[in-house]
């Protein structure tokens, strides 16, 4: 089995960002620069995030487990998880390579190299081994998956028996978000960029994925209304 340094070398170097697979949405990697940037005015909640650390204790990471982040984006989540997993691994995936420095930078400044892999990659195309993580979630990133259906499938893939799966998208469309007023000026009109999940479809796909699924729907999260499920692998 490769080693996580040559796993993050291989993601690195070998997907295709021009490659367009079936049910192709969306997604970072398809945005282009000046989109990427953007995100930028938004460092301040990217950078530091109550949710993505509540989340992170939900998973809760014990010494020596593997841990993955679909969509880290600047990390905030996967920097929590590294402090607690001790000589265990934390994989953060995402496509954008502007996210993907940033993370870099931070990885070193923190002084986790030893614990935090740095990936190129998306839902649909996890570039782990089958059974090789025993906690996932994904943190307003949902929304972007191109085909749900195959990103179900490969979290299950990687997923061993009784690992903890998240996922979370914030609802900014909810009047009792904290940021409702910025999301909703962002649109002028326009249908929000943030669409909401269907917490009953990714149910029903992650249980035929394997997984148990533990609760599913709208819900608070350090008071912030979000749309989430929580489910465990099961044994196949």
């Amino acid at each position: 089995m490769a080693s996580e340094k040559d796993l993050e070398g291989q993601a690195e170097n070998t997907e295709n960002p021009d490659h367009h697979g079936p049910g192709h949405h969306h997604g970072h990697e398809h945005e282009g620069w000046w989109h990427q940037v953007r995100y930028l005015k938004h460092a301040p909640q990217l950078w530091t995030s109550p949710i993505n650390e509540a989340v992170v204790g939900l998973i809760d990471p014990g010494e020596g487990e593997a841990m993955l982040d679909v969509g880290a984006g600047m990390g905030p989540a996967v920097l929590a998880a590294a402090r607690r997993v001790g000589n265990g691994r934390v994989f953060a995936l995402d496509p954008s390579p502007l996210m993907r420095g940033i993370m870099r930078f931070r990885r070193r400044t923190a002084g986790l190299a030893d614990r935090l892999s740095i990936m190129r990659g998306k839902a649909e195309e996890i570039p782990l081994d089958d059974a090789s993580v025993n906690g996932a979630w994904s943190i307003n990133c949902v929304h972007h998956w191109g085909d749900d259906e195959v990103a179900c499938t490969e979290l299950g893939r990687v997923m061993k028996p009784d690992g903890r799966l998240l996922l979370l998208d914030e609802q900014f469309s909810h009047p009792d978000h904290p940021r409702h007023d910025s999301y909703d000026d962002s649109r002028h009109g326009e249908p929000g960029f943030f669409h909401e999940i269907d917490t009953d479809r990714l149910g029903g796909l992650l249980e035929e994925a394997g997984f148990r699924i533990e609760r599913a729907g709208d819900e608070r999260l350090d008071e912030v209304p979000v749309r989430l499920i929580r489910a465990v692998r099961l044994s196949d």
